[in-house]
């Protein structure tokens, strides 16, 4: 069988506050439930920049940010098999992962895919992060200190 990866994008969205950074999290409950960054499919005719663009708007509501890094990491990978995405299209995903600042507290959900939304330091959001992936992205920017390149 040959694998096909839908392209999408993803962020970790940081702000510094009195207590240090806080990461965004959100927690999913479309298709799976877990905490997980932001992150969706890019449409067709779309570049990585405008799908970026649109899932800030259409998940978190925030219009005042600025977007750090692009392509800090790529991730891939399978969905379980009982996962249909786009009439069986796609066999998993592959996001491009950016690094977005905001200073934007309030946060408006897509009650679609989510329930919640956490503002974490990096200990908890390791420690909720469902999937290892997520993980590795925000290690991997916080080994490389890209935080502090404001």
């Amino acid at each position: 069988m040959i694998m096909k990866y839908r392209k999408g994008i993803g962020a970790i969205i940081f702000r510094e506050t009195s207590e240090g950074t806080r990461f965004l999290i959100f927690h999913r409950t479309k298709n799976w439930q877990g905490w997980e960054l932001l992150k969706g499919g890019i449409q067709e005719g779309e570049s990585s920049l405008n799908s970026l663009k649109r899932e800030i708007m259409e998940e978190t509501g925030i219009k005042d940010y600025k977007i750090i890094k692009s392509t800090i990491k790529t991730i891939k990978y399978d969905w379980p098999e009982f996962f249909a995405k786009d009439h069986k299209l796609y066999t998993g995903a592959e996001h491009e992962f950016f690094l977005v600042k905001t200073d934007q507290k309030d946060v408006i959900i897509d009650k679609n895919e989510h329930d919640n939304f956490k503002w974490v330091d990096q200990e908890e959001a390791l420690k909720l992060l469902t999937y290892n992936n997520h993980k590795e992205v925000l290690r991997h920017v916080l080994k490389k200190g890209e935080l502090n390149e404001k």
